[in-house]
């Protein structure tokens, strides 16, 4: 299978860099197989809409909520009698759009996925702390979850200290999107015994 453009990839882009060339999730895998991506392990890097794109290393109180989120989400899957994982910054293939990305936290059905990624069918809740993406993960990451058919997605707003909710996925859109500020608590649709206060992300 042909490396075409690989070259450019181990040139060490700037983050937020969109490389030209276009590759399948096929060509994707194949570079991480060969080691094409060694030299960016401090950097994310994702396949979206066939382009490889060098993201931007997280802060520090990015990956402070990330934890908040993990510690409710696993102490969550241990009181539940209900077959789910949780999964923290690992990769989901959106089938269809050539895309291989890297949300912040998935609760996924409980089974090997040893020789795929999940997907969006296996996929009951994702999660995307935004703090320098916000506009992004509200906007273009949006879109191309509800095309997957992302049942549920939240985005944890950062700078405004709060989460939104999307729902109902339909044509590309959200039919139902709702905030809510750090005073509230919300429950995903699979595990609604499963109440996070948003409050408790933001110390």
């Amino acid at each position: 299978m042909s490396l075409l453009g690989a070259e450019q990839i181990t040139s060490r882009p700037m983050p937020g860099t969109h490389l030209p060339a276009r590759f399948s999730i096929a060509q994707f895998d194949a570079m991480i197989d060969a080691g094409v991506f060694l030299k960016e392990t401090d950097r994310q890097i994702q396949l979206l809409n066939g382009e490889i794109v060098i993201m931007t290393p997280p802060n520090p109180r990015h990956d402070d909520v990330v934890r908040l989120l993990s510690a409710w989400a696993f102490g969550r899957i241990q009181r539940s009698q209900d077959a789910f994982e949780v999964c923290v910054q690992l990769s989901m293939n959106l089938d269809g759009q050539n895309s291989v990305v890297l949300p912040d936290l998935m609760f996924v059905v409980h089974q090997s996925y040893s020789l795929r990624r999940p997907n969006a069918s296996d996929t009951r809740l994702l999660v995307e702390v935004s703090d320098t993406t916000l506009a992004y993960d509200l906007n273009e990451k949006m879109g191309m979850y509800a095309e997957a058919n992302v049942v549920e997605y939240w985005v944890i707003d950062i700078p405004h200290r709060s989460l939104t909710v999307h729902r109902d996925p339909a044509t590309g859109r959200y039919r139902s999107v709702q905030t809510f500020d750090e005073h509230a608590s919300v429950s995903p649709v699979f595990l609604p015994d499963a109440s996070l206060s948003v409050g408790q992300l933001f110390r």
